[in-house]
This record gives C-alpha cells, structure tokens and sequence, in this order.
C-alpha cells in the first residue's frame, strides 16, 4: 500500500471519529445577553429566553458565573419559583448509540434530584455534590425520528439542580468506517490500474 494511500484511510478514520453536537447551545452562551454576569434571570415555561431550548414547568434560573454554574451561563432547574425543566429535540436513526454527556451542579448544597430524559432512558439522579460533576449516558435509538433530551428539576423550592455544557453525539458505526477506507481503497487502486 503506498503511502498516499495510506495517509488518507488515517485521514478518514480521524474524520470518522470527530462527531457533531447534536444540541444546539448546548453550553447556553447563546443566552449570555439574557443575564448579567454574577447574577440570574428568571425564564418562564414557554419564553424563548434560552435560544433552541423550551422551557416547562414553572420557571427555570438562567445563571452566569454564580449560584453552581460550571462556567459562565448555566440552567438552575428550581426557578424562582421552580421547579422547572428544559428540553431540546434532536433526529435519530435506528439501531444507532447515541451518547449525553453534561455538567451537573448544584445551587447551595443538596439535597437535589434531577429527572433526566435522553431518547428512551429515564432516569432520576439524586445527589448532594455542589461541585461540577460530568455525567454521561447513552442509548440506541429502536426508530428513526426526532426524541427529545430533557433536564427537570423534581423537588419544589429555589437552589435547585445546575445544567451546562450539553453534548449528544452519535457513535459512529465501525462498519461506515471500513466502507469508507475499502471506497478510498478501490478508487486508489483503479486509478493506478489506468496509468
């Protein structure tokens, strides 16, 4: 195999692993103007405060730099008054693992209880950490369509749960790779085979 060959079937598997974020904002900076930096903003079901996010429930806290936010702007799930939830949609394809990770904090010390949503996993996390935790999931989409990734706050009162730096990604799948070098790999041959 030459070398040229082989420096683009590398190129390729390199491309291959590199995967969009599947959320739009994920982090949140999008909202930055919405809240002063050090302070909240208070966002109500329904506002499009929090660009490519809904809100439901009660209100959610937009935070930036203050109250557990990981860095810069955050979502406090227990607005004032909470609690509240966010969630986003994102397209998938059956029989492909999709992967969540997030930051999780929480606004003053716990208790706090997350209700998180990811496709077709739900799952409630109870904890008592303030500091930044990044938590990460996965499931594997059995239909093709839109599903929805969500964070709800499941307690009542106003230092709830803190979300930032949201990332769904789709795993790739080993055998679009292999067809992809095994392409690369016939055309390189096809064209030496006309020289």
């Amino acid at each position: 195999m030459n070398k040229k060959l082989l420096s683009l079937l590398i190129s390729a598997a390199a491309c291959g692993s590199a995967q969009a974020n599947l959320i739009s904002n994920g982090d949140f900076e999008a909202a930055a103007g919405a809240v002063a930096v050090g302070g909240y903003t208070t966002v109500a079901a329904g506002a499009p405060t929090i660009p490519n996010w809904i809100v439901s429930g009660n209100t959610v806290d937009l935070i930036n730099a203050n109250y557990g936010a990981p860095n810069g702007v955050a979502v406090d799930l227990l607005g004032s008054p909470g609690p509240g939830a966010i969630y986003q949609l994102f397209s998938v394809v059956a029989g492909t693992t999709y992967n969540l990770t997030f930051d999780l904090a929480g606004n003053t010390s716990g208790p706090h209880s997350l209700l998180l949503n990811f496709g077709t996993l739900v799952e409630t996390i109870n904890y008592t950490f303030t500091s930044v935790q990044n938590i990460a999931r996965s499931f594997t989409a059995t239909t093709s369509g839109e599903v929805a990734v969500s964070f709800a706050a499941t307690a009542d009162g106003s230092f709830g749960p803190v979300v930032d730096n949201v990332n769904v990604n789709a795993v790739p799948l080993p055998g679009s790779l292999a067809l992809l070098g095994i392409g690369l790999l016939a055309g390189s041959l096809r064209r030496q085979f006309k020289k």
